[in-house]
């Protein structure tokens, strides 16, 4: 083969392309291999964030303790705003059926509630 038969080197890794012959660039091939690496690429970062999502869901559901909700909404594709919206709401509705307020007592509320309460026992102690 004579120099002007044989694929030049690339410069930076010293490997041969097909893309370039005797200092020809082929630019449909280079266009090929840039795209066909672009789709690599954008499978593996979508494969990552769908990893890191479902762990976010998986994480959130634990700590709502209700880590059997996670399969199904990562199934369903739901986003972590959705999953985190999803939990509290459920959270909201668990405390409005327990009762659970946000009402710090006062003192004189205290003070009553005990008073209340003897009231009722004194009875039962005469």
């Amino acid at each position: 083969m004579s120099k002007e038969q044989t694929p030049s080197a690339d410069t930076q890794t010293g490997a041969t392309t097909e893309a370039t012959t005797n200092n020809v660039v082929d630019f449909k091939a280079e266009l090929d291999r840039a795209r066909t690496e672009a789709a690599q690429a954008a499978q593996v970062t979508a494969a990552q964030e769908a990893q890191a999502r479902a762990k976010a869901i998986t994480d959130m559901c634990a700590l709502a303790h209700h880590p059997e909700l996670a399969g199904a909404m990562i199934a369903e594709g739901v986003t972590e705003a959705q999953a985190r919206t999803r939990l509290l709401e459920m959270a909201a509705q668990a405390s409005d059926r327990a009762g659970i307020s946000a009402h710090i007592p006062q003192p004189q509320d205290i003070a009553a509630g005990w008073t209340k309460a003897f009231a009722k026992v004194r009875p039962q102690l005469r």
